[in-house]
C-alpha cells in the first residue's frame, strides 16, 4: 500500500502547537488550555563542555531535566511565531519559482523535489517578504522587489514577484536569525487574494515558422482567465495574463491558429487555495515553530541568577505550584531550593559543594549573596546532586554548613522551597549545549525552533 503523510498534516500540528499557546491569552484560559515554559538547567559541566552529549529520549530524561533544572519563564502568545528558512534576496541569484506541480517528475530549477524544499521566497535588506510567481525562464534576478501592491508585480529584470508581508521591527529582534525567518499573514494582501488565480502561463514549446500571431485559450473548471501571446519572431516567445481569473483547480492552455509549421505547447500555475497571499503560513510551509524567551538580567527578582552558567535548555507544559499542586501561571518559577545562614564565615563559592554536618545533606551552589550584619546569607541551591552515589537528605534548621572549595561556614536559619513542583507537567523539548555564562548586565534571547 503507498501511502503518504502530505505537507498539509505539518502544516496542521505546527499551527495546533501555535494555537495551544496562544489561547490562555485570548481571554479564555479555560482548564483545558496548557501553560508553556521555558526553562534552563544545568550549571556543571559536562565530561566534555565543547561537545555536550545528545539527549536521548527517555523517561529518565524526564528524571534527569528536574535534577538540574535552574529556573522556567512562561512562553507568552507574542513570544512565538511560524517560521521558514531564511532565504535573503541577494542580486544574481537564480530564484525558484511558485508552481503547483513540483515535484520528483517536475523538480524547481535548483534541483528541489518539493515546493517547500526550493527558493521561491525571499526576504529583502527591509524585510519585505515576496513570493517569485516568474523567474525569467531561470534568469538571475538583479532587481529587488519593494512593491507593496497586492496585485504580482513584474521587474526590470523580467522576474514577477508576489509581495507577501512586512516583518516588523520587533518580530525582526525576536524571530529573524540568521537560519530562520517569521511567517505572518498580512490581513491587506489576504483580503485581495483571488482563489484559483492563473497568474503565469509558461512555455513549454516555443512552436516553429508562425505566419501571424497565434490566440490562446485557457480551459478548466475556473472562470474568466485570459491571455494573448507575444511572439519573437516566428516562435511564441510568451504569454502575458489579461485576466487571471479565478476558481481553477483544473486549466489547461491551447495555443491555436497564425498557421505553424509546429503549433507550440503551454502550461497554467495555478495559485495555491485562497489565492497568492491569502495564506502566507500554508503557501510558504511553514511548518517550523520558533520560541523566543528573553532572560534579562536576574530575571523574576533573583529566579535567574545572573552569577552563573547553563548548558540546557528546554520547554515544558503545564508544571505546578510547588505550594499547592495547581497549575502554574506567575511569569517566572524557580525550580532550586534556598538556605538562609547566619554567622556565615564569608560567601559561599558558586558551583561548590556545601554539606550540612548534621543533616548529612549535600547541594551544589548556585548562587549566593556575601554575608551582611551578623553574617545572613541567601544561598541557592541545586539539589540533589547528579553526580552523588549517596541518598539524598534535606538540610535542617539548624544546620552547621561548610563549603568544599571556599571552606565558608555558617548556620542554616531557613529554607525556602521551589516554586516549580519537581517532575510535574510534560518536557516536550530538551537541547543540551555548551556552556551559556550569564552576568548581571547581560540579558539572553533564547530561540527554540520546532519542526513539525
Amino acid at each position: 500500500m503507498a501511502a503518504i503523510i502530505t505537507n498539509d498534516y505539518r502544516l496542521y500540528n505546527a499551527k495546533q502547537f501555535v494555537e495551544s499557546i496562544k489561547e490562555p491569552f485570548a481571554g479564555n484560559d479555560a482548564n483545558a488550555n496548557t501553560h508553556h515554559y521555558v526553562f534552563i538547567g544545568r550549571p556543571q559541566s559536562w565530561s566534555n563542555d565543547n561537545a555536550p552529549p545528545t539527549p536521548v529520549d527517555t523517561i529518565e530524561l524526564q528524571f534527569d531535566v528536574y535534577k538540574d533544572m535552574i529556573a522556567m519563564k512562561r512562553v507568552y502568545n507574542t513570544d512565538v511565531a511560524h517560521v521558514v528558512p531564511r532565504e535573503d534576496w541577494v542580486s544574481g541569484t537564480v530564484y525558484d519559482e511558485y508552481n503547483h506541480k513540483v515535484s520528483s517528475t517536475n523538480p524547481a530549477y535548483s534541483g528541489a523535489t518539493s515546493l517547500f524544499l526550493s527558493n521561491f521566497y525571499v526576504m529583502t535588506n527591509d524585510y519585505k517578504v515576496y513570493k517569485c510567481l516568474f523567474n525569467n525562464n531561470n534568469g538571475a534576478s538583479t532587481t529587488k522587489p519593494t512593491s507593496t501592491s497586492t496585485d504580482p508585480v513584474t521587474y526590470a529584470d523580467g522576474y514577477i514577484w508576489k509581495y507577501m508581508y512586512t516583518i516588523s521591527v520587533e518580530d525582526v529582534v525576536k524571530f529573524v536569525t540568521p537560519e530562520f525567518m517569521p511567517v505572518f499573514i498580512d490581513s491587506t494582501v489576504r483580503s485581495a487574494a483571488r482563489d484559483g488565480s492563473i497568474d503565469v502561463i509558461k512555455i513549454t514549446y516555443a512552436g516553429s515558422t508562425y505566419a501571424s500571431t497565434p490566440s490562446v485559450q485557457i480551459i478548466g473548471d475556473g472562470a474568466s482567465a485570459a491571455a494573448t501571446v507575444n511572439m519573437s519572431g516566428s516562435t511564441v516567445a510568451n504569454v502575458s495574463i489579461s485576466n487571471r481569473g479565478n476558481g481553477y483547480h483544473v486549466a489547461n492552455v491551447v495555443v491555436s491558429g497564425g498557421n505553424p509549421a509546429a503549433n507550440a505547447t503551454a502550461s497554467a500555475v495555478i495559485s495555491p487555495p485562497g489565492g497568492h497571499g491569502y495564506n502566507a503560513v500554508d503557501e510558504l510551509g511553514a511548518y517550523y515553530v520558533m520560541v523566543n524567551s528573553r532572560l534579562t538580567y536576574a530575571e523574576g527578582s533573583g529566579d535567574f541568577p545572573a552569577v552563573n552558567d547553563f548548558r540546557r535548555i528546554g520547554m515544558l507544559v503545564d508544571p505546578q505550584n510547588y505550594s499547592d499542586n495547581t497549575r502554574a501561571s506567575a511569569n517566572t518559577l524557580t525550580a532550586v531550593w534556598a538556605l538562609t545562614t547566619s554567622n556565615t564565615s564569608a560567601a559561599f563559592a558558586v558551583d561548590e559543594v556545601i554539606t550540612g554536618n548534621v543533616s548529612g545533606a549535600k547541594a551544589r551552589v548556585l548562587s549566593t549573596t556575601d554575608p551582611v550584619v551578623g553574617g545572613a546569607a541567601n544561598t541557592r541551591i541545586i539539589q540533589p546532586l547528579s553526580d552523588t552515589l549517596t541518598n539524598q537528605l534535606d538540610f535542617q534548621v539548624g544546620d552547621y554548613i561548610t563549603g568544599a572549595n571556599s571552606g565558608s561556614v555558617g548556620y542554616v536559619t531557613n529554607l525556602v522551597s521551589p516554586e516549580a513542583k519537581p517532575h510535574s507537567g510534560s518536557v516536550i523539548y530538551v537541547d543540551n549545549r555548551r556552556p551559556v555564562s550569564r552576568h548581571p548586565d547581560q540579558a539572553e534571547s533564547i530561540h527554540i525552533v520546532i519542526e513539525f
